[in-house]
């Protein structure tokens, strides 16, 4: 997911209007860009996702201070 489509994602479920995205659009490939091959340990570990995206942004907001309720 690119830091763009996170922002829209976290300001829709954090209920707010939108964001307002600084910065230049992506030109492709990023030598300096690191995206680890996790799937070698998740296989060997027999781990599995336990949790949603969208659910790790909603805790983390609550244990920013977030409120959902106000």
């Amino acid at each position: 997911i690119s830091i763009k489509d996170l922002a829209i994602k976290v300001a829709a479920l954090l209920g707010k209007e939108g964001c307002e995205i600084l910065g230049k659009e992506d030109q492709g490939w990023n030598p300096g860009r690191y995206v680890p091959d996790v799937s070698f340990v998740k296989k060997s570990l027999n781990l599995e996702q336990q949790t949603s995206l969208d659910e790790a942004i909603i805790r983390t907001a609550i244990w920013n201070g977030w409120k959902p309720w106000v």
